[in-house]
């Protein structure tokens, strides 16, 4: 952003964090499509050029589905991804705290592999910026990531007393602490 502060100051800025392999489908016809569709709005009362949206473009796989294994070359494919959601998720930080130095409201729409970046980054970094808004679309998490998975004790598993609530995994992504990063947030599947 260095050179182009001007354009972000003190503006409405969606962070779009896409899923999967989703910069080979992306196309200049999506792209407009957003644009005709407006949505990225300006909030009430503010000048139609307030808000922007911004793509956040992360190594979030690539598939030719050229060759006769691709269902190989997609579950590797996949899998880097997967691991590159760490690094991605740090990058992100960086990017919402220079937003956040500019002055801007920001919302983070994150889908997919995406919402793994995005969680990654509000809930489990200590140095992101709290924002305004998130909106997790087809999260690739499981649906015991924000809560951690609990149950009633198992005694013959060894898990303590019958009929007593333990935790059996933590949350992956803890809810208190990524409330603390987000005005609100959205859950959408």
């Amino acid at each position: 952003l260095t050179g182009s502060d001007f354009l972000v100051h003190g503006r409405t800025v969606i962070v779009i964090v896409p899923g999967f392999s989703s910069w080979a489908s992306l196309t200049q016809a999506h792209v407009d499509r957003w644009k005709d569709a407006a949505l990225c709005q300006a909030p009430a009362g503010a000048a139609s050029d307030d808000a922007i949206s911004l793509a956040f473009k992360w190594p979030c796989g690539q598939v030719t589905w050229s060759n006769d294994d691709a269902q190989v070359e997609a579950a590797a494919a996949w899998q880097l991804a997967h691991e590159a959601t760490f690094a991605a998720a740090r990058s992100l930080v960086l990017l919402l705290q220079k937003l956040k130095d500019l002055g801007c409201t920001i919302v983070v729409a994150a889908h997919s592999l995406g919402a793994r970046v995005a969680l990654q980054a509000l809930a489990n970094d200590l140095a992101a910026p709290k924002i305004d808004g998130l909106l997790l679309l087809g999260a690739a998490v499981d649906n015991y990531a924000l809560t951690g998975l609990s149950g009633l004790a198992d005694e013959q598993n060894g898990l303590i007393h019958h009929d007593e609530q333990v935790t059996v995994a933590p949350a992956e992504f803890p809810f208190n602490r990524l409330m603390g990063k987000c005005a609100s947030v959205v859950l959408a599947h």
